[in-house]
């Protein structure tokens, strides 16, 4: 502009622009919405209320999931106007057949149809397919649905053949290298004493299967006459652990029990309270040198670490008379057969007896048993990964596919 004198400068008047409110929601919410075909500023995504240029306009919504949506709205100077809309999904057509098999399972994203098949709509994007049955190793798979489209999978498992040791070794290393997460795997056949395993020299955090060898070394104890079962302690306050067990909710610091009664609750409850007092009393270095002097080194109380295979050569050693007195294996496995927790290496083997140890914190699920079946086997199998439910089912998968390659 000119503003020098005698110079006259012609100002075009500039009418102010004039707005309404859009008040835009969607069911379901969340979505980011378009106006004329650009991003609204100040709503990225539904429910929101906006200041938008009077006129005519286009609300759209132009969603990966949902079919696309549009509606004409025409707005005036200071009109709220309300866009309101039920979002429709965009659905595809999956298709699964699966074999027959003995205790065959079909899972879609986790819910359980039709054994042997199953069809029908799915909202577009990623599906899991998982099959699991008795004879079979678990055959799992991820599915991307596309929009007004069929997709098909025919399910393909691996058997798991009885007595073929080449073949279980690789179904379980395919099982387990296609899970996210650590896996520790130990198997002792009893009646041959050949062993096989999966990272089972790892140490891996046991929780409470490191209960197990403080179980043992207090029975030792009894059984070389250093302690009597029916002998007391008395609790203290630096004993008391939450988590699992009754001892932390039902007693105080000053009351007693015997051996024998935390032996008990340390093992069927997994009393963390009862753990704390028996390696206090009994000294976790005594425990950690008892472990090393029957093959588990890496087992040690106050790092709560232990490997698979240490965890199953203590059961095997328990299972064949190899530790303890007669009495105190009896004591032992009586208790490790009746515990407050049976949904891992129990869940599939029906009414077979199991004395077993579990364990659990955050992602680590961990289970070690003596399967006491008709040909007996030890199964350790130790789990850490993001999802403790993943680690629960790859040991009951597991110990199933164990209990039929052992069936032979």
């Amino acid at each position: 502009m000119d503003l020098s004198a005698n110079h006259t400068e012609q100002l075009a008047p500039v009418a102010p622009r004039q707005f309404g409110l859009l008040n835009l929601t969607t069911d379901p919410p969340g979505v980011a919405p378009s106006l004329d075909g650009v991003p609204i500023p100040g709503c990225p995504a539904t429910p929101c209320v906006v200041s938008v240029s009077v006129g005519d306009h286009v609300v759209a919504v132009d969603s990966p999931v949902y079919v696309p949506w549009s509606q004409s709205i025409s707005l005036a100077r200071n009109q709220k106007a309300t866009v309101s809309t039920k979002l429709q999904p965009k659905l595809g057509v999956l298709a699964v057949s699966a074999p027959a098999a003995n205790g065959g399972q079909l899972l879609i994203d986790g819910n359980p149809v039709s054994a042997t098949g199953w069809t029908g709509e799915l909202q577009v994007g990623h599906h899991t397919v998982a099959f699991r049955s008795a004879d079979t190793w678990p055959w799992l798979a991820g599915v991307d649905v596309q929009w007004q489209q069929r997709t098909d999978v025919k399910v393909a498992p691996t058997s798991v053949v009885p007595g073929d040791e080449g073949a279980f070794v690789a179904g379980l290393n395919a099982y387990l290298g296609g899970l996210g997460g650590r896996y520790g795997v130990w198997l002792d056949d009893l009646s041959s004493g050949r062993q096989i395993g999966y990272h089972a020299g790892d140490s891996m955090e046991a929780a409470s299967v490191i209960k197990l060898p403080l179980a043992l070394y207090l029975l030792d104890q009894a059984a070389q006459n250093k302690l009597k079962l029916s002998d007391t302690i008395q609790l203290e306050d630096s004993d008391f652990m939450g988590g699992t067990g009754t001892l932390y909710y039902s007693n105080a610091p000053g009351d007693t029990l015997s051996y024998q009664d935390l032996l008990g609750l340390l093992i069927q409850q997994s009393d963390n309270t009862a753990w704390k007092a028996l390696k206090r009393v009994l000294g976790s270095d005594k425990v950690d040198a008892y472990a090393a002097s029957i093959g588990a080194p890496d087992c040690h109380q106050e790092d709560d670490n232990c490997t698979p295979q240490e965890a199953g050569l203590m059961l095997a050693k328990l299972a064949t008379s190899a530790v303890l007195d007669a009495g105190g294996r009896q004591m032992l496995i009586g208790l490790l057969e009746n515990t407050a927790f049976n949904d891992r290496i129990n869940y599939y083997l029906g009414n077979v007896a199991i004395a077993h140890k579990v364990g659990m914190d955050g992602g680590v699920m961990n289970d070690a048993g003596i399967v006491l079946g008709s040909h007996q086997f030890v199964i350790s199998m130790f789990t850490d990964s993001d999802n403790p439910d993943q680690g629960v089912q790859a040991i009951r998968d597991v110990s199933r596919a164990a209990a039929k390659y052992y069936s032979r």
